[in-house]
């Protein structure tokens, strides 16, 4: 196994098939043991050694395989917000820049119970909500547009739905 001192302490989610079926073979290798009465021999211990570093390699690779996906999400959020004000972000984009399969994107963004589309939208709409407290100076549009929407009149309603009041309320009220 690669990176084993990396795993150590990692914890192991119960509820995996393969932390299951290591958990079954230890319980029952452990009551066959103490009811063996003879020496199992060396044949056996060499067998019983094999199949234990089997199943402790497929219960470390369920971890690797979380690691691998929160790494996959943290990647995918620093990309969408560095690329928040490109109006034509989105799977293909991020597929591209990343160099993934659109489908590995899609399910980076499933592992976050969310889509690619409503991720990059609500990115968009917590940093238009930051820049209208923040500053006074640039127009509704002009932050609308900052944030990649293409559309003022979409932005005011996407803006309207998630957070309750219009942008030029939200703005007012941050003052």
């Amino acid at each position: 196994m690669e990176n084993l001192g990396a795993l150590c302490g990692a914890r192991m989610p119960g509820s995996s098939r393969s932390v299951v079926a290591f958990r079954q073979f230890m319980v029952a290798s452990w009551k066959e043991a103490m009811t063996m009465r003879i020496d199992p021999g060396a044949q056996w211990c060499a067998h019983f050694e094999n199949a234990l570093a089997e199943l402790v390699a497929l219960a470390f690779s369920s971890i690797t395989h979380e690691a691998q996906a929160v790494e996959l999400g943290s990647v995918l959020m620093q990309t969408v917000d560095a690329q928040l004000h490109d109006p034509d972000l989105g799977v293909d984009t991020l597929a591209f820049q990343l160099g993934l399969s659109r489908r590995t994107i899609q399910m980076g963004f499933a592992k976050m119970n969310t889509t690619a589309t409503a991720f990059i939208r609500a990115r968009r709409l917590s940093r238009s909500a930051d820049l209208l407290a923040q500053t006074s100076e640039a127009t509704v549009t002009a932050i609308a547009f900052e944030c990649g929407f293409n559309d003022a009149a979409y932005f005011t309603r996407c803006f309207t739905r998630h957070y309750g009041v219009p942008p030029t309320a939200w703005r007012q009220a941050a003052r």
